[in-house]
């Protein structure tokens, strides 16, 4: 039976989308010490940039950030708008004197 120091032993060979996958399941199952084993396996890689691109890129993460959350405030309002009306058209239905009342 493969042990865990066997497993562990491996990881180093393992592809950065292996990786990636393995990462998320022991996330998903709480495992923090199996992720951290993963992330310490993993090779590391460096590159080069702008100054200004973390700046950049936390600032698009933000806004894409506050436009979902006001797309979902839009389709909260609107959903209790056509909650509303509905519930006018079926108090309608259910007395159908109130037409008659609004006629006079």
């Amino acid at each position: 039976m493969t042990t865990i120091k066997q497993l562990s032993k491996s990881y180093d060979v393992l592809t950065a989308n292996e990786r990636a996958a393995l990462c998320i399941r022991a996330l998903a199952r709480n495992d923090n010490e199996e992720f951290q084993r993963l992330c310490d396996a993993a090779r590391r890689i460096y590159w080069k940039g702008p100054d200004h691109g973390p700046i950049v890129k936390a600032i698009s993460v933000l806004s894409i950030s506050y436009l979902s959350e006001q797309l979902g405030n839009a389709l909260l309002y609107w959903f209790s708008v056509g909650q509303t009306v509905l519930d006018t058209l079926d108090n309608r239905v259910d007395d159908p004197t109130a037409d008659a009342d609004s006629n006079r």
